[in-house]
Formats: C-alpha cells, structure tokens, sequence
C-alpha cells in the first residue's frame, strides 16, 4: 500500500486552484483571482461574486489526487468572507452505483462545518468518518435496490459551497490541508456530473441554536387546519406544522409563501400498524420535495415510558435525513433530562388559562420542567389560545361560548418567554380562518404578540437565561373610576356604595399583591441588554386585571454607563430617562401596559436599524390594536347589557364603555392620519378600561364562591350571563329527594367503598410510598378518607413530580341531561404539598383537570363546593389527585342532583330552599344565594 502522504496548498501559485459552479449563470457572475496579500500569510485566493437573486447555489471545487475514503481523512481549509453559510465538503465517488440520468458514478458528499464569523479568518474542516459514509450507503441501497457491490470509493475532491447573497460579495481561501493521502489507481470517467444543491437554506442546530443560513432563528409556529397560507403568514408565522411529511404539494405551497414546514415524518411499521426497531427496519431517504421542512416534529405529550420506542425511531430518522440533517423536535410530559440527550428541540407544555394556576406559577412550572433537562437544552412550548377541549364542549354544549382574553394570550406568551421558552406554537383545534367575531378577534391577538416577537426575535433566538430584577412604583395607583360613596338606604344609593365598595376592595387587593406580580427580566445578548417589566397578575387567568400603572422604577445591574436605555413597540421608539445606580443603571419607566420592552445598548447603529425595521411594521401594527380595541368594545359591551338586569350593578359602566368609545374613535382617526403611536397607545387605553369593567363584573360574580372553578361560567368574562342564569335557576330546582349520589362519601364503611368500585390508582416512582385509606380523623368523629405520600427511609431530597403519586375517583354516578350537580365536602392538609405546584387537585369528568379546584393551603377542615351542568345523560366521577408529597383529608363528599325543569314537589319549599340539618352549610336550592364567604382557595404565595 502507497505511504500516507498529507496534501497541501498555500496557494502562492499564480493560477487559480478553485473551479466555479454555477447554479444559474444568467443571475450570477464570478471572479477568480490570486493575490499575493489576501492570504493569512501572504499569497491567497480570493473568488468576487455579483448575484442579481439572493439564495442561488454557488459552488467552488477542488480537485485532489484519487484517494482511498479513511474513517480518519480530514480536510481543512482556512476561509474569510463578509457572507456566513460557506460549507467545506469531501466528494466521494461510488464507481458501484451508475446514475441511470447521467450515466455516470454515483457521488456522495460528506459536509463539514460551516462559516460563522464574518470578516475573520476561520478554519474549516471535513472528515469522510465510517459512520457518515454508511449512512450515505445505506440510502443508496435503498436508491438502488439492485446494486451488487458498491465498487472501490474513492476521494476526488473537495468544495466550498452556500448560497449567494444578493449583491457583492466575496470568499478569501488560504492554508488548505488534506492527511492522510493514500493514493488509489482508477479509471476516471471522461465527465461527471455533481448533484445540484437545494435552494432551500441550510438548517442546522449548533451550539444549542436552531440556524437557518447560519442565522438564529425563532420558531413561531401553529397547527394547520386548511387555513390560506397567505393568512398564517399574515398572522406573523413563520412554521406551520403539518401532520404528514407525505404531502409535499402542501409543503410547497407553504413554501412559496414564506412559510417553514414543520411535519410529522414518517415512522416503519408492520402489518398491525406497530413501528418496528431499526434493527429491523429503515426509511426511505428524504428527497428535495421535503426540504422546506425546518425540523422534524415527532409527537405531543409524550412519556417517558415511550422512550426507547422513539430512540429506534430517531436511529432512522438520522440515516434517512443525511443530506439535509434535520434537528428533531418532540413535545414531551415527562423526563426531559433523557429526552433532552436525544432531541434538539424540546417541547414542555401545559395550558393554565381558565385554571387554577397563577400565569406566575405557569412562569414557575417551566422553569421547573427545564431545569429538568439538560443544561442549555433548547426549549419550546405551545401556548393555549382557546378554551381546553372539556371546558369548550361542555360549556358549548348547554348554550355558552366560552373564550380567552387577547391579552390572557400575550401575558402568557411572556410569562413563557421569560421562563427560558426558545420558541411559541400557538395551539389551535379549529381553523384560523373561521368567519365569526370570536375567531376575528382571536387572529388580531396572534397577529399582536407575532408582531412583537419579530422585533425581539434578535434577542429570543439566542441561548441565555433572563435574570428577575425587581420593580418599583412610585405611590399607589388609582383605579377607582367612581364618584364619592353615597349615603342614604334607598335602593339606588345601596346598589351604588355596595359596587364601590367592590370596586375598592379589588383595587387594595390588587394594590397588596402587585409587589410579588410587578417584576422585570434582563437577558444579555451580543445584541444589548432586554429588559421586559411584566405583571403577571394573580386571577388574569380567568379575568385580566387593569395590570397598567405609571411611574415604574428598574435598577438593571451590569449596565454600561454609557449605553442608550430606549423603550420600543411596534409603532415606536424612544429613549427612557437613565441615570447611573450602585452595580448598574436606574430606568424610569413612565408607564407599563401588562409588559414593556426596554433596550440597553452602546451601539447607535442598531437602533437605528430597529427604527428602520418599526418603520417598515408600524402601519400594520397600529392597525392591528385598533381593530383588537374595536372588537373587544364591541363584545364587552354585549356582554354588560345582558348582565346588566341579572347581576350586582356596576355604576361605572357606562363611564368605562363611553370612554374605551372615545378612545378608540380617537384611534381609528390617528391611524387615518397616519399618526401610528397615538393610534396604539389610544387604543390600548381602551382595552385598558374595558378590563377594569370587565374584571368588576367578574369580581362581583366570584365574591362568595370558594373558588372560581365552583361555578362552570365564571371561568370567563364571556360566560358571567350563564352564571347569573344559573344561579336563578338553581334558586328555583327542585332537589330530587334531597338524594346524595355518593353515599359512601362520609368514609365510614370501608366495605361500602369497595362494593361501591371506588378506584384507587398509584403512579410514584419506587422511590415513595404512597397510600389511599380510612383513618380515625373525621371532620367530626369517624373516619375520613386520608391520601399520603412519601419517601422511603433513606431517600433524602425528591425532584419535581411529573405525574400525581396517588388519585382516588368516585365510583360513576348516572346522571341525565340538564340536571345541576351539587358537589360539596371537606378538605384538610396536614402540611403543604411538596415538589408539585399542583397541591390538591379536586375535578370532575364533565370539565376535567384544566377546570379542576386545586388546594395549598387549608390547614383546618375547609369546605369546598361546586356546581356542574349535565349536558348529556351519562356517568359522572369525581376524583381527588395529591400531585405531590404530603397528606390530604377527605370527609363528607356530597353529589347531589337537581333538577331545573321541575318546581315544587314534597321536598321543595315555596322559596324553593330545602331544610337543612342543623349546623350545616345549606346543600339545597338557593345555595348560591346563601352561601357564607368562604377563604378563597387560590395557589399560595411564592
């Protein structure tokens, strides 16, 4: 065998070494020269282009001498150029496998890295590794399924290729090296044709970054049902995820709008539909039709127990994307840290709107759940944007419409973004591109927080980790829009103080808890410092408060004393009042609307790229917010006319709605007058005050409820009509015999239970014990149902639990159409919940987990009660999740039917209120009506 021999070339020959490749001619133009000062030390090549397109293939090849192909062949080449995205590659001949279009030796290439810095000398490499090289056999097997023997490779040259910018641009090549050489005898075909690149640009994920052309990308995905592409890309996406990879005229057509793809690939399975090992099976290699594809998307929600079945998967996915190397994506509900080894993008999702968890705990819980993975693992989430599945069709099902809130979609955008979230998918079940006000209003709030998302897309698309700093407001902030209270005991004075009063308890409540909700979060980019306030308010989760307030103070450490502090929207930018501060620089912020984006740099020339980059959306953008302000005003006012004559009166009303009015027919002429600040900031006004109205409505409904998930219409503004609806009937049901559906409820009879099929299902890992049984400590005397869990001796510290330890269900219960269920007990926890920020978990089968009552904190017997309308005859359960270590009592589990249709009877009264037993709370008609305040039983403090 022929001595190893390096090769090398330092190109201080006066002719040219690099052939050009053009992929279109006619568009681009190359020259080729050496030069005795480009190189690093010296002489070097240097290759000028002028492209008329942006994005064409170019592509630069070396010639070297015949070589054997060695799992330890390594080129390298020292490049410098203004354009990233130049790749090194090693061509390998197959004499084996003929083309059958060009007749000639099948080529395979194996890429190396790829150009980062610009303007700066960077060594390329490329290795031919035994494992790169079988996965390009094992596609061509599968090409070519006829092949006998794939023949002697060979090495025969090396190239430089991307894809051109438009305009000038050039590439600086010096100090090539290639070892070992081992040199091979072959017949070399007259002509060989190489294959074309894509035009599509290369994705890569590197350094814990997604890169699209060697840039940093920010997914901003949805789900696709049959929406106009023009309409997703007009929304502000920029990935659609499909269900097939298989459709690929779909995936062109989104491509020529603009829009990535991300799909579902597909999966080897048999006969019955199981997918099989890769041992046992392969894929197809992906061609050129599927190379719109950003990533692959391999499911939702997936457990842990389905790893070692994706692992198998995953091994085929990477032999059949070889030319393209695709990172995967996969959205998972448990051990992130072993997923994250084997997935780039890692999707940790959960839905807390309408639900007991506080958009700050949301924040809480991802943070949580990523630090559950890897350190600096690329994590993604979908965002809720739309009731949950149970909620929407229950709720739909007796006549209501529930919906969120624009700004419920934003403030959980954020609070994600903040927790560390790299990426957003917009989860949606239904068409984006339905007609009706709702769907209106709900693609105007998408398209909002998108909008926002590009201009922070520079920072977002970076690894890092926003650091909590706090704020500070300068006094209390008013929202009282009311007249001095009345006196006086005729009804319109009463009606008039009680709303007041209302409203200035909401406002001290407010007042009392914005010190633990107001926050700011920095993150530190080679772009600048952001900054983004944010006031994650304790129930915006059901109902977003006014959460806007002026004078806010920020004390960023580790700035630059003389950096420029501007804030920017999408309409504007402007610079903040600075001043230096012990560690770092004081911000005064003059006003904040739910979030802020404040920006701390030295280098003016970035802003005035970002003013340029605002000028370009600002139109878009002002209109925007004053259609969202149209379609809110126009809602909530419809809204408030029907609660006006069934619920507490609210006297600012019409106050709130003539100037929410007013301010956006102000909008609607500034943005007619191109005056675009005005038009967002009037507008935002507007919505502003209609959340101070709407949250009045909501306050007073929820006022003597233990919690807001009691009533299934107060989950929402939307729905506050159902609610007073519902209580007016159930004022006037008759009880059917006054007959609990649960007898077993008071925990006396163990025997009773089992009879009665209660279930019982444990799910902690080894390292607990847990437990479901009677214990001797009932909220009166007897036995109450007691759920324990904790760790085994020895354990010492448990992390945070992906699955609740141990659940209890009812036994089912028949239940008919349009009867309301009364469902009532006691609650008691020895001590706090631990590794869960879920505590207790109460719910029932009609409105599920989302909707589900959760407890922290009720260290005595706590009475808890709610209220479910049966849409269709069927089995009703209720069950009782401990989510976490700990100990929860149970007694005294009440369901009891009534029946709206039917009135009087020999268990009514005439005021249709049932006797009760003395001592108890009432359990009959009129409840709501009579019900003592109760604490309200909200996540607790952190």
């Amino acid at each position: 065998m022929p001595a190893a021999e390096p090769l090398r070339d330092n190109f201080e020959r006066f002719e040219p070494a690099w052939v050009v490749d053009l992929s279109d001619p006619a568009q681009q133009s190359i020259r080729s020269e050496r030069s005795d000062v480009v190189g690093r030390n010296g002489g070097g090549e240097v290759i000028r282009m002028e492209s008329s397109q942006a994005g064409l293939p170019t592509r630069l090849v070396y010639s070297v001498p015949a070589s054997r192909v060695l799992d330890e062949l390594t080129a390298s080449v020292w490049v410098r150029s203004p354009s990233p995205g130049w790749i090194l590659g090693i061509g390998i001949i197959v004499p084996g496998v003929i083309d059958p279009d060009t007749k000639q030796p099948v080529e395979i290439i194996i890429s190396g890295s790829v150009l980062q810095e610009t303007d700066r000398w960077s060594e390329l490499t490329c290795r031919t590794s035994d494992r790169e090289v079988r996965g390009h056999l094992v596609r061509l097997r599968a090409k070519y399924p006829d092949i006998a023997n794939f023949g002697q490779l060979y090495v025969d040259r090396l190239y430089l290729a991307c894809r051109a910018p438009a305009g000038s641009t050039q590439i600086a090549i010096d100090d090539l090296e290639m070892k070992p050489i081992v040199p091979i005898e072959i017949e070399r075909p007259a002509t060989l044709e190489t294959p074309a690149l894509s035009n599509v640009p290369q994705v890569e994920f590197r350094l814990d970054r997604l890169l699209v052309d060697g840039r940093p990308f920010f997914p901003r995905m949805v789900r696709y049902h049959g929406e106009p592409p023009e309409l997703l890309r007009d929304l502000g996406f920029n990935t659609v995820f499909i269900d097939q990879a298989d459709d690929t005229a779909l995936i062109q057509k989104l491509w020529s709008k603009g829009l990535w793809v991300t799909a579902t690939p597909p999966r080897p399975a048999d006969d019955q539909g199981q997918p099989l090992e890769s041992s046992s099976a392969g894929l197809v290699p992906f061609t050129p039709d599927v190379d719109p594809v950003l990533f692959w998307m391999l499911g939702t929600r997936v457990h842990g127990d389905q790893r070692e079945a994706y692992t198998h998967w995953i091994e085929q996915l990477e032999f059949a994307d070889r030319r393209r190397v695709r990172p995967l994506a996969l959205d998972v509900a448990s051990d992130e840290r072993l997923f994250s080894r084997d997935i780039e993008l890692l999707g940790i999702s959960r839905h807390p709107l309408q639900t007991t968890l506080t958009l700050d705990d949301y924040r809480r819980w991802l943070l949580d759940r990523k630090s559950q993975a890897r350190p600096g693992a690329f994590c993604w989430t979908w965002l809720q944007v739309e009731p949950s599945p149970q909620v929407q069709s229950t709720l739909t099902a007796s006549g209501a419409t529930p919906l969120l809130e624009p700004e419920q979609i934003r403030l959980q955008a954020y609070a994600a973004i903040v927790a560390g979230m790299r990426g957003l998918g917009f989860w949606t079940s239904t068409s984006l591109a339905e007609d009706s006000p709702f769907a209106e209003e709900r693609r105007q709030a998408i398209k909002r927080v998108n909008l926002e998302l590009q201009l922070l897309e520079p920072w977002l698309a970076h690894a890092g980790n926003f650091e909590a700093i706090t704020c500070q407001v300068k006094g209390a902030t008013s929202t009282n829009f009311a007249r001095n209270l009345p006196f006086g005991l005729n009804l319109p004075n009463v009606v008039e103080r009680d709303a007041q009063l209302r409203s200035r308890s909401q406002q001290s409540r407010q007042l009392a808890g914005r010190d633990q909700e107001l926050s700011a979060y920095v993150l530190r980019t080679e772009h600048g410092l952001l900054v983004l306030p944010l006031w994650l308010e304790g129930e915006s989760q059901w109902v977003p408060a006014q959460c806007a307030v002026s004078d806010v103070t920020l004390i960023v450490p580790g700035c630059e004393q003389t950096a420029e502090v501007v804030e920017f929207t999408p309409t504007h930018l402007h610079r903040l009042q600075s001043s230096p501060a012990a560690g770092g620089k004081r911000i005064e912020l003059p006003r904040l609307d739910e979030v802020g984006f404040i920006w701390v740099t030295s280098e003016l020339s970035k802003i005035q790229r970002m003013r340029d980059r605002i000028t370009g959306i600002q139109a878009i953008a002002a209109k925007n917010m004053v259609q969202l302000a149209n379609l809110k005003l126009d809602r909530v006012g419809l809204v408030d006319q029907q609660l006006q004559p069934i619920a507490p009166a609210q006297p600012d009303a019409p106050q709130l709605l003539g100037g929410a009015k007013l301010r956006v027919d102000q909008a609607t002429s500034a943005l007619s007058q191109g005056d675009f600040r005005s038009a967002e900031d009037l507008a935002g006004q507007a919505c502003q005050q209609l959340r101070i109205l709407q949250r009045s409505h909501w306050d007073a409904a929820v006022d003597s409820l233990s919690s807001p998930v009691s009533s299934p219409y107060t989950l929402c503004y939307q729905t506050l009509p159902d609610h007073w609806r519902l209580i007016s009937t159930f004022g006037t049901s008759r009880q059917l015999n006054s007959r609990n559906l649960l007898p077993s409820g008071e925990f006396e009879d163990f025997a009773t239970m089992t009879a009665e099929k209660w279930q019982n299902v444990h799910r902690a890992p080894e390292i607990l014990q847990t437990s479901a049984a009677l214990f001797p400590t009932g909220r009166k005397k007897g036995y109450a149902l007691r759920l324990e869990c904790r760790p085994h001796p020895g354990v010492t510290s448990v992390l945070l639990l992906e699955e609740s330890p141990v659940t209890v269900t009812t036994p089912p219960m028949p239940v008919r159409a349009g009867q309301i269920l009364h469902i009532s007990g006691w609650v008691k926890l020895t001590e706090p919940v631990k590794s869960s920020r879920d505590g207790v978990l109460i719910y029932d089968s009609l409105l599920g987990r989302s909707a589900g009552l959760r407890v922290y904190d009720a260290e005595q017997w706590t009475r808890f009660e709610l209220l479910r309308i049966v849409p269709a005859s069927g089995e009703f359960t209720v069950s009782f999740s401990l989510t976490g270590l700990g100990e929860v009592l149970l007694d005294d589990l009440q369901v009891i039917p009534h029946d709206p249709h039917r009135n009087g009877g020999e268990d009514a009264t005439s005021t249709g209120v049932i006797q009760q037993t003395k001592g108890e709370s009432p359990s009959g008609s009129g409840l709501f009506s009579k019900w003592p305040r109760l604490p309200r039983m909200t996540p607790r403090g952190e």
